[in-house]
């Protein structure tokens, strides 16, 4: 999307744009990473209670019913049969590449696996995500 707004507006060097947005996008993971140590050691004292669930976009995907029933269950909260099957007319009606598929290219941008994994190495290990 980045790309799509850039490009109405001037030529594009991909690779100056890619490791922009690691840059930008690597703050706000740095920031993310500490509020939550942050936030979590803060709040350990209080009654156990967690406030934010961590859930992974491959569990979302893979199984977004069970993932949504564990979310509902970490906060206490009902999932009604009725919102279920909302949920699954849902997910039935807007299937993943419905618009169709986003292919992506670290290799366009100037960048590799390597410096991606170094750059969000606290924050991938923070919050536990799986490639």
């Amino acid at each position: 999307m980045t790309e799509e707004i850039a490009h109405l507006y001037s030529h594009i060097d991909r690779k100056k744009l890619g490791h922009r947005m690691v840059t930008i996008v690597g703050y706000f993971a740095d920031a993310l990473v500490k509020f939550r140590r942050d936030f979590d050691r803060l709040s350990s004292s209080n009654s156990g209670r967690k406030t934010f669930m961590d859930v992974q976009y491959r569990d979302l995907v893979d199984a977004p019913i069970e993932t949504m029933q564990r979310v509902y269950d970490h906060f206490q909260l009902p999932l009604s049969t009725e919102l279920r099957a909302k949920f699954e007319a849902y997910l039935k009606a807007n299937p993943q590449n419905k618009h169709g598929k986003h292919e992506y290219s670290l290799k366009k941008y100037g960048l590799t696996e390597d410096v991606i994994q170094r750059r969000f190495s606290e924050y991938t290990s923070y919050f536990n995500v799986r490639p």
